[in-house]
């Protein structure tokens, strides 16, 4: 199946699109590779695109280099802004792409224990409200 992705860099990355570009192609995969203002655009078989954003992700750390899907083939007439200029949708690019460099690398470690701040609402949950401390309750909202 056919498949397009955006190959956004970081405002702060020291790569830039044109040497991603270069990289990509000389991994001779059959993609179409095209150099954009923000990085690259890949299209071709999903295998063949895989690919090539492993070894493009080997380029620089996860904090300059974002994967984004396309939605639509490369250089389409209807989002190219080669063609008219600005498209719906690359404005909300435009933001990310500033903000690419506020996002950082998750923090390492193992992940923090849910299960048992779960089974404690679970018990809590279980406890049943005396009824005195509910009239408490109710008489109090009564009183404001």
């Amino acid at each position: 199946m056919t498949t397009t992705k955006m190959i956004v860099l970081s405002p702060d990355s020291s790569l830039t699109p044109s040497y991603v570009s270069k990289v990509l192609h000389q991994l001779d995969l059959s993609l179409t590779v095209k150099e954009t203002c923000y990085g690259v655009n890949l299209e071709g078989q999903e295998e063949d695109v895989e690919k090539a954003v492993e070894e493009a992700m080997k380029l620089g750390s996860e904090d300059e280099i974002y994967i984004k899907t396309r939605g639509f083939p490369v250089a389409d007439h209807r989002r190219c802004r080669a063609t008219e200029g600005s498209r719906p949708g690359f404005c909300q690019l435009q933001n990310e792409f500033k903000t690419m460099s506020m996002v950082k690398s998750p923090p390492m470690g193992p992940e923090p224990e849910v299960e048992k701040d779960i089974e404690k609402a679970k018990e809590k949950r279980k406890k049943k409200l005396d009824p005195k401390e509910l009239i408490e309750i109710f008489e109090i909202d009564e009183e404001e």
